[in-house]
């Protein structure tokens, strides 16, 4: 358990913030009304680089955190 706490930790703590929990909520609602396919890597990375580049102020608010 403590493996997976510190493999998975950045992530734990990602959720745990406010913010990026919602961006990811928006980002996920948004990929199931396109049909994305969560199992496929590259069709995920390209729609969260599309998604970002058609909502420019998320990604801003991200690197901010």
């Amino acid at each position: 358990m403590i493996d997976w706490v510190n493999i998975n930790a950045r992530g734990l703590q990602d959720l745990s913030n406010p913010q990026l929990d919602q961006f990811y909520r928006d980002l996920v609602a948004a990929m199931r009304r396109e049909g994305v396919v969560f199992s496929d890597r590259a069709a995920v990375q390209s729609f969260t680089q599309q998604y970002l580049e058609q909502h420019p102020q998320a990604g801003i608010k991200l690197d901010q955190e």
